[in-house]
């Protein structure tokens, strides 16, 4: 017994550190921030949730980040092995934000500003989102699906035999039509608007407002009106669930996935919408064979990015720690 102890013991003290904790996932959404730790068993736990406010700017917004971040350290008396960051935004193979859509975060130095807390990994939300499908969620019976995140804004991310596609540059994310133009009837070319101003969360609200004086909050509010009967929510959330649709056709005809999951906070909680976007998104797809994939939710729903996040800095930790 006592030797057994002691290769006991002995195998204790040679376990690799960083193994031993939970590792932290910041989601940093155009409307919300949403924060927890995740288990080495995949669950998340003291999940907390803030707006995000970016009008503010992007100081006020990591400010609010660290907050949350040390307010979540508190909640566990595990080592935070290491910290992912989530942001709608584009980010290259180094984990470098490249854009500044949303968040002022490019060129920051957001590394520093955490490490008294843990090491970050900084990725896009979407493929965070995607990551924690194919690992946990709705993602893991197929080889190849797309995932599409439809909330402040639209993104979407290719996922093969497990892994978010993130492409040369990281850029391959961006799903709109706002480079796009066409012809019209009279032979004149134009230029088509970006899904996001169309088919988002924020999108529908805006065009909806623009047309009702008694304005919504959000898109829920418009699916609201619409199953109350009003035409105009009616015409609106058609008009973003068919200009969403033909987006998605035309990835179907040019990827051919096994599916499609729909995340995000509208994507992901009205199946009214949902069910609209993927009937649309049939009629656009060109090959009799294809057009009946799944297009299923996504089963993390609004905590896929969050969770993906946190997996993101395990496999970070892990890596460092091999």
């Amino acid at each position: 017994v006592c030797l057994w102890r002691c290769a006991e013991l002995f195998a204790m003290s040679h376990v690799n550190p960083r193994m031993n904790g939970v590792t932290m996932g910041l989601d940093v959404g155009g409307t919300k921030i949403k924060g927890g730790l995740l288990s080495t068993d995949g669950k998340a736990t003291s999940v907390m949730t803030i707006p995000t406010r970016p009008d503010r700017g992007g100081s006020a917004v990591l400010a609010d980040c660290l907050k949350l971040a040390t307010q979540l350290q508190k909640a566990t008396v595990q080592p935070i092995l290491g910290i992912g960051l989530g942001v709608p935004e584009l980010v290259d193979s180094e984990g470098r934000i490249t854009s500044s859509q949303t968040l002022d975060w490019q060129d920051r130095a957001l590394a520093a500003s955490f490490q008294t807390i843990a090491p970050i990994t900084v990725a896009a939300d979407v493929r965070a989102a995607a990551l924690a499908e194919v690992r946990l969620g709705a993602g893991q019976d197929f080889d190849t699906f797309i995932y599409i995140s439809v909330g402040t804004g639209i993104s979407s991310c290719l996922v093969q035999k497990g892994v978010p596609f993130t492409g040369t540059r990281g850029n391959a994310l961006v799903l709109s039509t706002g480079f796009m133009t066409v012809l019209d009837n009279n032979e004149q070319l134009i230029r088509l608007p970006p899904i996001e101003t169309v088919s988002s969360g924020a999108g529908i609200v805006s065009r909806y407002n623009k047309s009702r004086a008694d304005n919504v909050t959000n898109a829920e509010g418009v699916l609201k009106r619409m199953a109350e009967g009003d035409s105009t929510a009616t015409k609106v959330i058609h008009s973003a669930a068919i200009a969403l649709g033909s987006a998605l056709g035309w990835l179907v005809n040019v990827l051919d996935p096994t599916a499609l999951i729909i995340g995000g906070g509208l994507g992901s909680g009205s199946n009214i919408f949902r069910q609209c976007v993927a009937d649309a998104t049939r009629i656009h797809i060109w090959a009799a064979s294809s057009r009946q994939l799944p297009i299923v939710p996504a089963a993390l729903a609004e905590d896929a990015g969050m969770i993906g996040a946190a997996l993101i800095a395990r496999d970070d930790a892990r890596a460092e720690g091999a």
